[in-house]
């Protein structure tokens, strides 16, 4: 994924450390599948659970938003349906 995401300003707000993970979602989701980004996501999450880190929501629907640039109609509509049912289990 490009790094245009950089200079986009709605990220100026973001503390850096929450960034570095950011870039590092971005940088390994580029060109994967749905499920690859999942996986990272996943991964990267939990590492930002242990600095006790977390996306606001704010913050996680502009992420998702720059995944779903990638993604193929299909992968955006599972991607919508996993991310209603994890709302729902909040």
């Amino acid at each position: 994924m490009e790094a245009k995401w950089l200079n986009d300003p709605r990220f100026n707000h973001i503390d850096e450390r929450k960034k570095k993970y950011l870039e590092k979602v971005f940088i390994q989701t580029s060109g994967k599948s749905m499920n690859e980004v999942v996986k990272v996501f996943t991964q990267v999450s939990a590492e930002m659970k242990k600095e006790g880190l977390a996306l606001t929501p704010d913050e996680g629907s502009l992420m998702i938003e720059y995944l779903m640039q990638n993604m193929t109609p299909s992968e955006r509509q599972k991607w919508n349906k996993i991310t209603e049912y994890l709302k729902k289990k909040r």
